[in-house]
């Protein structure tokens, strides 16, 4: 393989390892923020019980569905960095 040709995937590698890891620090974000939704909502439940309105719109479940899609493309990319090498 050519210099050139193993400095392009040095390129590709270094930019698909920035990519998994800014993937990996977003869905911990949203997965802090499911939890902190959730913890809120138990100290809703706890304190409030059925006499409390509860939201027909919470976030809980758009972070949990981004959390979702997260670990998926960590496995996307993770798949993508094994075939490259």
């Amino acid at each position: 393989m050519s210099k050139s040709k193993k400095n392009k995937r040095k390129q590709k590698q270094s930019k698909l390892s920035d990519l998994m890891v800014w993937n990996l620090e977003s869905t911990r974000l949203k997965a802090e923020s499911t939890i902190k939704e959730c913890e809120a909502l138990i100290k809703k439940i706890d304190s409030e019980g059925v006499a409390a309105y509860y939201s027909e719109n919470s976030d809980i479940l758009r972070h949990a569905v981004d959390v979702w899609r997260g670990c998926v493309r960590a496995a996307e990319l993770r798949k993508i960095n094994e075939d490259m090498k």
